[in-house]
């Protein structure tokens, strides 16, 4: 494996609706994955009734993210701040959906607060500004079509890392995932690109990921106890843990 330092912001268009809804997680030093709609709900918890083995031993490693290239999958293994990459064969037979993603442009001025501090996220017409202290405006072309402003107070101390983060757009572009961090507090909030409507999802442990599942009807992410939860937005009262609690990572699958 070779050694590298990785700061990624891939962007992926299309989906593919006939593609199946992958899970890759870590486990007990192992790398799995395993598809969601053969998961069953049941006593409480999702029953994975089968997994397939993609690295049986990283100890002392932690996946932190994955890329494509060609039909292997590469397995970002970071340890004491380096990160290395694996490659796995993958099975071309299991279509894995193309991903929707915002693309970045000047992240770097935004989190080292240059003369430029806005954060620019685009998915085709879509455009969204992340100001330094938290500010959310969303534009689709050049009309404005909402604005969301910081609602914490800064207590004397300064506002820079409060406020709405590090936008997840859905697949059908219709929905915009943040991250709201307060001064004692950091939860998710969905919010309607259209309309700006806000949907509070939960509270969740501050810099981990969170992301839509390939038919939008799930959010994955971790909460507060450092446990996986499923957000159902079919039935948004059931916030059910999957199994199991040794989980150290999880990610969806696209390409």
């Amino acid at each position: 494996m070779k050694g590298v330092f990785v700061f990624l912001f891939i962007s992926f268009l299309g989906t593919n609706l006939k593609a199946q809804q992958y899970i890759l997680i870590e486990n007990r030093g192992q790398v799995h994955f395993f598809d969601y709609q053969a998961v069953k709900h049941e006593y409480g918890t999702y029953r994975i009734s089968k997994d397939h083995m993609l690295a049986e031993d990283i100890s002392g490693y932690h996946l932190v993210g994955y890329a494509w290239k060609l039909d292997s999958l590469i397995l970002y293994l970071e340890r004491e701040g380096v990160v290395t990459e694996k490659s796995v064969l993958w099975d071309s037979s299991m279509v894995v959906p193309q991903r929707v993603s915002l693309q970045g442009t000047n992240l770097m001025s935004y989190y080292r607060q240059l003369k430029d501090p806005d954060a620019v996220y685009q998915c085709e017409d879509l455009t969204i500004k992340v100001r330094d202290r938290g500010h959310v405006t969303c534009y689709k072309g050049d009309s404005l079509l909402w604005e969301k402003l910081l609602r914490v107070s800064s207590f004397g101390i300064g506002t820079y890392g409060l406020g709405f983060q590090n936008p997840v757009v859905s697949q059908d572009k219709k929905k915009l995932l943040f991250q709201y961090a307060t001064n004692f507090k950091h939860y998710l909030v969905e919010i309607d690109v259209l309309t700006g409507k806000e949907t509070k999802i939960g509270r969740n442990a501050e810099g981990t990921p969170y992301s839509y599942s390939p038919d939008g009807n799930y959010i994955l992410y971790r909460a507060r106890n450092h446990q996986f939860v499923m957000y159902d937005k079919m039935d948004p009262k059931r916030k059910t843990p999957l199994e199991c609690s040794s989980w150290k990572n999880a990610f969806w699958l696209y390409r």
